[in-house]
């Protein structure tokens, strides 16, 4: 009977190493790629960067992790702005947004959302597009990290809104902010 119980306890630590040691796998090769692509970013290599953004993406997806899933969409969406591609970056900011508001534990909803407005504003010119994002925040003001505020942000986004040529909805956020 103990030659069982101690068979059982051994294929169970096994098997619990097992699991942790393949996500732990998991987290230190999407570490690595995070990190050559930063490299590659800082050395101006923006081709290079982005592939390393990728490979970290898939890399987060497999795992299911869903603030390495955001960040890495999030880098991967920059790289395909700056490589002179804004309309892939799209899809991927949606996803990070999508991905980080169903997951009440995903950091940076707030950073997440002042890289939406300025691709809308900055990049597609569509400022009712980029107010939607702003609006749902405001609903989960909550997820603002410190040591932002939602009038901060609100304050952040009517400037980004303004240097654009936005000013009525400039004037909004403005009036928002300082209701606050």
């Amino acid at each position: 009977m103990i030659g069982l119980r101690v068979l059982i306890i051994t294929v169970s630590i096994g098997f619990i190493s097992a699991c942790f040691s393949n996500e732990h796998q998991m987290l230190v090769t999407y570490r690595e790629k995070i990190s050559k692509a930063e490299q590659a970013e800082l050395r101006g290599d923006y081709q290079l960067a982005e592939i390393g953004y990728a490979e970290a993406v898939s890399i987060a997806d497999s795992g299911k992790w869903v603030d390495g899933m955001v960040s890495a969409r999030r880098n991967l969406a920059l790289m395909k702005t700056i490589n002179g591609r804004p309309w892939e970056a799209e899809n991927l900011l949606v996803e990070a947004w999508q991905l980080c508001l169903n997951e009440s534990s995903c950091q940076g909803l707030d950073a997440l959302c002042s890289q939406i407005v300025r691709h809308f504003v900055m990049s597609k010119k569509q400022p009712d597009e980029a107010e939607k994002y702003i609006r749902e925040l405001g609903q989960r003001s909550e997820r603002i990290e410190l040591p932002e505020t939602l009038k901060r942000r609100l304050t952040e986004y009517a400037e980004i809104m303004k240097e654009n040529g936005f000013q009525d909805q400039s004037k909004a956020l403005s009036d928002w902010a300082n209701g606050l």
